[in-house]
């Protein structure tokens, strides 16, 4: 068995029942706070993933260079890169979060929440997150995948587990978002210790930090591209519709992103793996090609359902006040579907230290924003200027991937 798909396998269990615990603890929430605060309970969840997204070179970056000090047999460099990149995220982060909330009142005003505390825990379960994405990078790049999808597992067990019991004795927004805060917390410890297992006794070594900050600027413009495809036309629809709108859009955003679910074991492994390949001077394209499709294929699953029976899905799962979901519920998908396997090819790029790309990227990103900025009436017209400008992305990087000779560029 290759590897990669060795790997896939596993994480794809991992991140099967992460997402299976992840979205019923959605879908209980949304039932049980209605359309008004699930529209508010989703905005908050978008902007922390908007966050955490934008800010994934750190995850990426640790991932990246763990796997090369791994496989030069360095671990203790790999030690040393965890515990510099936590420690200032801790510092500078924990500033950025009272600045934040400092700033709570017109933030609230503008994002139309009913609740500043929801704002709130929202900033902290930001902070938390991004200190775990260095210990989750490094298990990443160590190509810990089981163990990395332990902990995924164990986040999302625990936080339904303690979303049930907060919404049970106090039904508001902010409740059910100090689940998640909750549950960051205790796997954050937990995957300190899983770390510990892995380096044992290997001692910290010097690490040179100039390759380093080159590779973290344009993978931040990267991954904040990634992030603004993926959250922002919720944000639009929390700011612009009317309120039960926003929750129909909640409900069918919320279903559309278990394709984020099909993707994360790929996006997962592409990194380090092909960052470990091309390191060894092996071409790139027979990987790549073959994690798309065991995406594609997977993806096919949520896209017939969604498109022969969506209103029977969104009444089954959120109850009948959330039926005209169902009409976005295709295109939201689709849309998902095109804006990660962009991801995936800027991942693949971004594995040869290639960032050529990013012109592409990032001109599609503001046509898009300046669309939802002219049109965004109503969850249809959202869905559908995301729809239409995702997928002018993906030819477009498609095209950009294929002039590049990117299959053959690792064994140059």
């Amino acid at each position: 068995m290759r590897p990669e798909t060795r790997h896939s396998l596993v994480l794809t269990l991992g991140t099967g029942v992460t997402t299976v615990l992840a979205v019923a603890y959605s879908v209980y929430a949304g039932r049980t706070l209605g359309k008004a605060a699930y529209g508010d309970f989703v905005a908050v969840l978008s902007l922390v993933a908007l966050c955490h997204l934008s800010l994934g070179p750190i995850n990426g970056t640790v991932a990246r260079f763990s796997a090369q000090y791994a496989a030069e047999g360095a671990l203790g460099r790999a030690r040393t890169l965890w515990r510099y990149v936590t420690w200032r995220v801790a510092k500078y982060g924990l500033v950025a979060a009272v600045l934040a909330v400092a700033a709570a009142v017109p933030l609230t005003s503008l994002l139309r929440l009913s609740s500043v505390w929801s704002f709130v825990v929202g900033v902290a379960i930001v902070y938390v997150t991004l200190v775990l994405a260095v210990s989750r990078g490094a298990l990443r790049g160590l190509q810990a995948f089981g163990s990395l999808s332990v902990n995924t597992v164990a986040e999302s067990a625990l936080r339904l587990c303690a979303g049930v019991a907060l919404l049970a004795v106090w039904c508001q927004t902010a409740s059910g978002l100090a689940a998640y805060l909750g549950s960051l917390v205790v796997v954050l410890f937990f995957a300190r210790a899983q770390l510990g297992r892995i380096w044992g006794g290997h001692d910290y070594e010097p690490v040179d930090g100039s390759p380093i900050r080159r590779f973290a600027g344009p993978l931040l413009v990267m991954t904040v591209t990634s992030a603004a495809l993926q959250n922002i036309d919720m944000l639009f629809a929390k700011r612009f519709l009317v309120e039960s709108d926003a929750g129909l859009y909640a409900a069918a955003f919320t279903l559309s992103r278990t394709m984020s679910a099909l993707v994360t074991p790929f996006t997962t492994l592409l990194l380090p793996v092909l960052t470990q390949m091309h390191g060894q001077g092996r071409r790139l394209g027979g990987t790549f090609a073959r994690t798309c499709g065991y995406f594609l294929l997977l993806a096919a699953v949520p896209i017939t359902l969604f498109a022969v029976w969506p209103e029977r899905i969104v009444t089954l799962l959120y109850q009948d006040e959330f039926a005209g979901a169902g009409a976005l519920l295709l295109p939201l998908t689709l849309m998902r579907l095109f804006g990660f396997l962009c991801h995936l090819i800027a991942l693949a790029f971004a594995a040869t230290s290639c960032f050529r790309f990013l012109w592409v990227y990032v001109t599609g990103f503001v046509v898009q924003l300046v669309l939802l900025s002219v049109w965004h009436e109503s969850g249809t017209q959202i869905a559908q200027v995301g729809l239409f400008t995702q997928g002018g992305i993906l030819a477009a990087l498609a095209l950009f991937q294929w002039r590049s000779g990117f299959g053959a560029a690792a064994s140059d």
